[in-house]
């Protein structure tokens, strides 16, 4: 069943799906809604794609190691291809494999256990506070034979739309923002993905392989996508 509460000013706070367990899930609400979040809570996996079709969020948290009808896995895919909202995920894993995943298909973000609520919420707060700096003056991009637009998340070469993933979108748009530049994969991490781990570099270019596959005419002899070796990576505007 799903609940919902809302702190002072509610009416003007920024929305948070909890889809989390047990205690933990009442601790995190009752925190986000002392620091004016208005809060719904499901108790069910199975309920999110109901909740989410009758009210907007800006952020749903979800805990990745909870039970449920949908694997949480198969829930952040579901979600992010339905919502636009912020998806954080509360781990109590440490295996690279299980972390990469959950960014693969589509988390923002995620914080491995132990955390407190109050951590919760200030990363709540970070990411959206984020969010909504990116999105100012988000306008559709034009490189070469690229039209990407940020708003509608969608990437079309000379007309045909291209099926990316959420972090190979996300991976794309970072590197036309700074196209031309050359950017470090420890960069690409940390802004991209938002980790800090140099175990993860393999991400970045398991990632720079795929978007070739799918933009180059040629991946292996790439126009737009270049490596810089030993440094990172480049987008070129002109493919030149």
């Amino acid at each position: 069943m799903a609940t919902s509460i809302g702190g002072a000013e509610a009416d003007h706070a920024k929305r948070v799906l909890v889809v989390v367990s047990g205690d933990l899930r009442d601790d995190v609400a009752a925190q986000l809604a002392q620091n004016c979040f208005t809060v719904i809570q499901a108790t069910r996996h199975d309920e999110v794609a109901s909740l989410l079709a009758g009210v907007r969020v800006d952020c749903v948290i979800v805990d990745l190691s909870s039970s449920g009808q949908i694997p949480p896995l198969t829930l952040l895919q579901q979600l992010r291809s339905s919502s636009e909202a912020v998806i954080f995920v509360l781990a109590d894993v440490h295996t690279e494999d299980a972390i990469v995943s959950a960014l693969d298909e589509g988390a923002d973000a995620l914080l491995i256990a132990p955390f407190s609520t109050r951590e919760i919420v200030a990363r709540v707060r970070a990411l959206l506070r984020r969010e909504r700096t990116r999105h100012t003056g988000a306008e559709r991009l034009r490189l070469a034979r690229f039209d990407i637009d940020p708003r509608s998340r969608t990437v079309t070469a000379e007309g045909e739309e291209v099926a990316l993933k959420p972090k190979e979108f996300d991976l794309l748009l970072f590197l036309a923002q700074h196209r031309d530049q050359v950017v470090t994969r420890q960069e690409l991490l940390a802004r991209v993905w938002r980790s800090n781990s140099l175990a993860h570099t393999r991400t970045v270019d398991a990632h720079i392989y795929s978007l070739r596959s799918k933009l180059e005419r040629d991946r292996t002899n790439p126009r737009y996508l270049i490596t810089v070796r030993g440094t990172g990576y480049c987008l070129k505007s002109s493919g030149e």
